[in-house]
């Protein structure tokens, strides 16, 4: 035994290798978040740095939320569209975004349409030019702590808070949604502002 344990010593290094790291890896698997588990924002902002947000939303967000994705991008950023693309309309559940982003293939593909009746039981609606997003930012509004919307070097613009059409975030407002994280971070937002 000990013979054939010592002339084939790389084959049981290789099983002990391989049965840890299918270990770990099952065991993350079955231990990581699912989607409703997990909240994706896109930000556009001229804000540094993401933390102050993510611990505000962190601190209120409900019990079955265990991870929140906030992704930060300066609105006149030649890279925007890019992130957009690749980190916001494939997975991101909340936009925030300013109104010269805005067309109108984007409002009427990738955004879900407002419910007055849905969207009041959770904060003050009144529609503005958008009938997919709520105003969050408007002209010569000062910032909060949490986001920054003016910038010396750029002229100041409206931003609106939108949700992904199919986000199973969005409660009443798609009919796939399971819960209504995303309406209810957008009532903290709102009342950040307050």
């Amino acid at each position: 035994m000990n013979k054939h344990v010592l002339r084939y010593w790389y084959v049981y290094l290789i099983l002990i290798a391989g049965t840890v790291i299918g270990t770990i890896y099952y065991c993350n698997f079955i231990n990581r978040p699912r989607n409703e588990e997990t909240i994706n924002l896109f930000v556009a902002s001229y804000t540094q740095k993401s933390e102050p947000l993510y611990d505000y939303l962190k601190e209120k967000s409900p019990e079955y939320l265990r991870e929140i994705n906030i992704t930060m991008v300066n609105p006149k950023s030649a890279d925007l569209g890019y992130f957009m693309v690749n980190k916001g309309l494939n997975k991101a559940d909340m936009f925030i975004l300013p109104e010269s982003y805005l067309f109108d293939d984007l409002l009427n593909n990738q955004f879900a349409l407002l419910n007055e009746e849905v969207v009041s039981s959770y904060f003050t609606y009144a529609s503005d030019s958008s009938n997919h997003g709520i105003l969050l930012h408007d002209l010569n509004e000062k910032d909060n702590e949490l986001l920054e919307f003016n910038n010396k070097k750029y002229e100041d613009e409206k931003f609106y808070i939108f949700y992904r059409v199919n986000s199973l975030h969005i409660g009443g407002l798609s009919s796939s949604s399971k819960v209504d994280t995303a309406l209810l971070f957008t009532k903290y937002l709102l009342e950040s502002y307050e």
